[in-house]
């Protein structure tokens, strides 16, 4: 089975896709979440996942830092960026990263559900 992981320093969104991503995905993925850069890190540290799902802007440290950490230690995980951002500059640097999708939090749960199916 896969897993998935979801951060997002806004409680209320990590634990709304936490929620969702578990009833559409409830026998394809193990699904967890987080609030923080630093939280990930634990979490990654112990667990693979496959598929890091990530706002970009965070208090502590970017989803771009978490993207670049945790593919140093799987290479092969598949990132999705959230955000409320629709900053051509992060998208760029989403792309430069190889990531799987840019999704804007304001485009909705299809939109969300369909870049974790195509990771």
């Amino acid at each position: 089975m896969m897993s998935l992981l979801v951060v997002d320093d806004e409680i209320i969104i990590a634990d709304g896709l936490y929620q969702m991503l578990q009833e559409t995905f409830q026998d394809e993925l193990v699904v967890r979440r987080c609030y923080s850069f630093y939280e990930a890190q634990r979490i990654l540290e112990n667990n693979r996942i496959d598929i890091l799902l990530t706002d970009i802007e965070m208090p502590d440290r970017t989803g771009l830092e978490l993207h670049r950490w945790v593919s140093e230690r799987w290479p092969m995980v598949r990132v999705i960026y959230l955000t409320g951002y629709s900053d051509f500059g992060y998208a760029r640097q989403a792309l430069q990263q190889q990531a799987m999708a840019y999704v804007l939090k304001s485009e909705g749960d299809q939109v969300i559900v369909k870049a974790v199916e195509g990771a």
